[in-house]
């Protein structure tokens, strides 16, 4: 399978979807908007992966002109059939083309939380993927409604709305792809963050000791995109 990754900023990339790929023999190519925003042709890739970034949708055009040519194109490509995922941002830029709403966030969220999982709402090809509650990273002040005909089926005690699912497109607000070299350059860059004590925001060193989540997260996310990219399920 062609899987094209779009990037928003270098710090959030593939991380353990890149991992997945690349053991599954997919081929891969990367749009990274901060380098280069020209898009790919929909006819050249098979599935599309949306990473996350420190922008939001809807932001200025001036500040990150692409954004709404790459909404545009994001719509285009779930119409078309072929599978769509997408973390944090890239979720939120899912939902928008979707025609959901994507707003503030009543709490920032970041860290490592535990979040619920809805095994009545999950659908059945993804029975046993999820446990009913697990440990995982955080990265976000924003959120989504669940668009019209997709099922919400992850909450967090800051945000209901986690992940949602249907047929070809898929939403993670959370970071199950954060491998630990991803979560400690992130913490370096963003210093600011931890300045404030915030219900949701972690401190720097329980981010940075959680060893004990990498593993989990990345078994978890494999199973799932075993099942989501299985073009014969």
């Amino acid at each position: 399978m062609k899987i094209c990754f779009f990037q928003h900023d270098p710090l959030e990339n593939p991380g353990y979807i890149l991992e997945w790929a690349k053991d599954r023999g997919h081929k891969t190519s990367f749009v990274n908007f901060y380098e280069d925003s020209a898009l790919p042709e929909i006819n050249g890739i098979e599935a599309l992966v949306i990473m996350g970034g420190p922008m939001n949708v809807g932001d200025a055009a001036d500040e990150y002109s692409w954004l709404e040519a790459e909404g545009e194109f994001i719509k285009q490509f779930i119409h078309s059939g072929k599978k769509t995922f997408g973390i944090c941002l890239g979720s939120q830029m899912i939902a928008d083309a979707l025609g959901a709403k994507v707003y503030r966030n009543k709490y920032t969220e970041i860290g490592w939380h535990k979040v619920i999982v809805d095994q009545a709402k999950i659908p059945d090809r993804y029975a046993e993927v999820f446990p009913d509650e697990f440990i995982t990273f955080h990265w976000h002040g924003y959120t989504f409604d669940i668009p019209e005909g997709c099922v919400g089926f992850i909450r967090s005690e800051a945000t209901g709305n986690q992940a949602f699912i249907h047929g070809n497109v898929a939403a993670f607000q959370f970071h199950p792809e954060m491998t630990k070299q991803g979560v400690l350059k992130l913490v370096e860059k963003h210093e600011e963050v931890f300045v404030k004590n915030y219900p949701f925001i972690q401190s720097r060193n329980e981010i940075v000791e959680a060893d004990n989540h990498f593993e989990i997260n990345r078994t978890l996310l494999f199973k799932f995109l075993d099942r989501f990219f299985d073009q014969e399920r």
